[in-house]
């Protein structure tokens, strides 16, 4: 029975015998041999793929270094380049002109091109104050009183009346006008004082009952 066979060096491309067992038949003879052919495998792996590629406008063959999907146009026809030049026509004259800036080419020249006015908006408004109609221009919330009836707050005072007594109080300052006066007003230390003998009364019976923490 023939226990040896004899196959050809895949790095160099001598013949060599090797023993017949279980497992994948060798390729190289040597230990050099597979040195070298890891060494030209971890090589060629690191070198940049290059791509032959045809561009879609003007037909030229390019070249492609590295990963990444295939190239469809060139340097020069590349419509993201923006040293690029790209002539059209203007409807109106008919006269050609160049255009460098990105987007979809132009129709019409800088001297052709129409001059746009945008029309100031007019609204109209009720004065909350005078029930008198206001005009009001531009862009905004609708205004609710006009400049005569807007109170001027700085450094000057105001009445109210309070919802409780009816009594008519002054109020200095800015902010929101005042609902009560200061008599009338709710004592908020009320609510204070009882959630302390709450707490206060919590505490005494965690102590008794051996508990250690505060609430």
């Amino acid at each position: 029975m023939n226990t040896h066979s004899e196959a050809e060096c895949v790095q160099c491309g001598t013949t060599f015998t090797f023993r017949l067992k279980r497992g994948r038949r060798p390729r190289l003879c040597s230990h050099d041999c597979k040195k070298a052919y890891r060494n030209d495998k971890i090589r060629a792996s690191r070198e940049p793929s290059v791509r032959v590629y045809n561009c879609i406008t003007c037909g030229v063959e390019c070249s492609q270094t590295g990963l990444g999907p295939s190239r469809k146009y060139c340097v020069d026809c590349n419509p993201r380049n923006m040293n690029r030049v790209r002539t059209f026509t203007c409807d109106v004259c008919g006269k050609e002109g160049q255009q460098t800036t990105r987007g979809t080419a132009r129709k019409r020249c800088i001297t052709c091109k129409p001059e746009v006015e945008r029309e100031a908006v007019v609204r109209t408004f009720t004065c909350e104050i005078c029930n008198e109609p206001g005009v009001q221009t531009g862009k905004g919330p609708t205004r609710k009183r006009h400049e005569h009836c807007k109170p001027k707050l700085d450094g000057k005072v105001r009445t109210y009346t309070c919802v409780d007594c009816g009594k008519v109080n002054q109020q200095f300052g800015r902010g929101r006008l005042r609902v009560r006066c200061i008599e009338c007003k709710p004592d908020l230390s009320v609510f204070k004082t009882r959630n302390d003998e709450h707490t206060q009364k919590a505490m005494e019976i965690m102590s008794a009952l051996g508990i250690e923490g505060a609430l």
